[in-house]
């Protein structure tokens, strides 16, 4: 699979290739805007549930989460912090993303230890069966050789115009 050499002074190739890269691109960004914003109200509903803490002292809502690392339950900064019940049910919904990114940190491992001393939470990373279509652009082109993908062909075409 070859290219031939981008002739800059064709102007209805570029454009139309700039046109589609563009689309994509502000499509791609909708998409994410969108994801975000989702992720926003979520995370928003789960802090505006009221918990009357002292009538109900085990609800995981009364174990903080600290506001600048959501992942990581307020209070953990020394070894010897003990963990309540509600503690202990919040550290067990925090999810695969957060073990991943902070299972490092000291403050993720005072909570591993103190709030799961028998180590029976498993953060396991989500199962999917989702397989992408990537339509004409995934066929093979040689046996080892990874297919062209409509990012990889974006990328080419970018790095083509980007000379002229």
């Amino acid at each position: 699979f070859f290219f031939s050499p981008l002739n800059c002074s064709d102007t209805s190739l570029t454009s139309a290739a700039t046109g589609a890269a563009e689309e994509e691109v502000m499509s791609l960004q909708l998409r994410l805007l969108a994801a975000l914003s989702a992720l926003q109200v979520l995370r928003s509903l789960a802090q505006l549930q009221t918990v009357d803490c002292e009538a109900d002292p085990e609800n995981m809502y009364c174990c903080p989460l600290q506001p600048m690392a959501p992942c990581l339950l307020d209070g953990f900064v020394r070894s010897d912090q003990p963990c309540s019940a509600a503690c202990q049910k919040r550290y067990q919904t925090l999810g695969y993303d957060c073990y991943k990114d902070y299972k490092e940190h000291f403050q993720w491992n005072n909570m591993r230890r103190n709030c799961d001393p028998q180590n029976i939470v498993q953060f396991n990373p989500p199962e999917t069966s989702f397989r992408p279509d990537y339509g004409p652009f995934a066929q093979a082109t040689t046996a080892g050789a990874q297919s062209l993908v409509p990012s990889t062909l974006l990328a080419v075409i970018l790095q083509g115009l980007a000379l002229c």
